[in-house]
């Protein structure tokens, strides 16, 4: 998530759980959450997807714990026949937002 003390938690076995998806072609990828923020990236050929909170977000890039101003916002994914995968990001207009 770049921001080091978010990922200073995680899977304490990641490399063995990556090199179980290597071994597995049909596996594209890996959704996870409670990370209160968006990733969508690269590793191995697999596609890593965050999905973000439908709360508050945590302030991406940081060093310490904080609290970004984005919005509740949440993934959709379409999943087709060939094997592809579609996703697209959805944030609460902020007009909608309450204030804490």
């Amino acid at each position: 998530m770049r921001s080091r003390w978010l990922d200073s938690v995680g899977l304490a076995n990641a490399e063995e759980f990556f090199g179980v998806l290597r071994r597995h072609a049909q596996v594209k990828a890996v959704l996870f959450g409670h990370v209160h923020q968006a990733l969508d990236q690269m590793r191995d050929g697999l596609r890593i997807l965050a999905t973000p909170s439908t709360c508050s977000q945590f302030k991406p890039h940081s060093d310490d714990f904080a609290i970004d101003d984005a919005p509740p916002a949440w993934r959709t994914l379409a999943l087709h026949a060939d094997g592809t995968l579609a996703t697209q990001l959805h944030q609460l207009e902020t007009s909608l937002v309450q204030p804490a």
